[in-house]
């Protein structure tokens, strides 16, 4: 799954909820592998702190500062 956080401006505890429900729907469903691209290396941390929660351990969780990073990592 690519998820692009360019956008994010601060990690609000609203967000939060969001965040947890959509990466457990991932996790229940099978994902294989996590493609995070945020640019702001203060939002990766509750993101990674969260992803030790909420993923499997065999999911691999990569997070990348740009798009043309990130696409190094896709699988065709």
């Amino acid at each position: 799954m690519l998820c692009d956080l360019t956008a994010l401006e601060e990690f609000s505890h609203p967000a939060k909820a969001h965040f947890r429900a959509v990466m457990d729907l991932c996790n229940e469903n099978g994902v294989a592998k996590i493609i995070r691209i945020i640019p702001d290396p203060l939002n990766n941390f509750g993101l990674t702190l969260m992803a030790h929660i909420h993923y499997d351990s065999h999911i691999p969780v990569l997070t990348c500062k740009t798009l043309q990073e990130a696409s190094k990592h896709l699988s065709v």
